[in-house]
């Protein structure tokens, strides 16, 4: 009887530390999120102005979108964008377009592989305000690798005021 005994304190002690440990895996899986979803942060002059991911569009309810101050830009001035994916294509080559309103592209920056930073210039926004009036520009980013094409992501609107 008392080894049967010592089995059955032995089987209710590893029950314990089993169901606390479910208990804690449970627990801890519902608060633990996955983030597979692309981000990208948008610099002015490599100093960090925003964030934006693929849904905060859609959470905030408003467009993702930068103001800028016409008359405190320079001829220097320019908007850095670093992207970020859960993976990587190797020797990808990415681009963003800033584009008007048509659809015509006003500048650009290009580099390979994401998450690296791609600079565009802002004067050239500004010369394109003067000449057209344009007041709204839309920065797409564009990803090509071996093995797919990225369609256009739209990152961000950009308003100059």
């Amino acid at each position: 009887m008392p080894l049967f005994r010592f089995f059955t304190l032995k089987m209710k002690q590893i029950m314990k530390q089993l169901i606390t440990t479910l208990i804690f895996i449970i627990g801890f899986a519902g608060i633990a999120k996955a983030d597979t979803i692309d981000y990208w942060c948008v610099y002015y002059n490599n100093v960090k102005i925003n964030n934006f991911n693929a849904n905060s569009e859609l959470f905030s309810g408003k467009p993702n979108e930068i103001t800028l101050k016409i008359k405190d830009i320079k001829e220097t001035d320019s908007l850095t964008i670093k992207y970020y994916r859960d993976w990587l294509c190797y020797g990808s080559n990415i681009m963003v377009k800033i584009e008007n309103k048509c659809g015509n592209v006003i500048t650009k920056g290009v580099g390979t592989e994401s998450p690296n930073p791609i600079k565009v210039s802002v004067l050239d926004l500004l010369l394109k305000y003067e000449t057209d009036a344009a007041k709204h520009f839309f920065a797409y980013y564009y990803e090509y690798c071996e093995y797919f094409k990225i369609e256009r992501t739209l990152l961000f609107e950009i308003k100059l005021e």
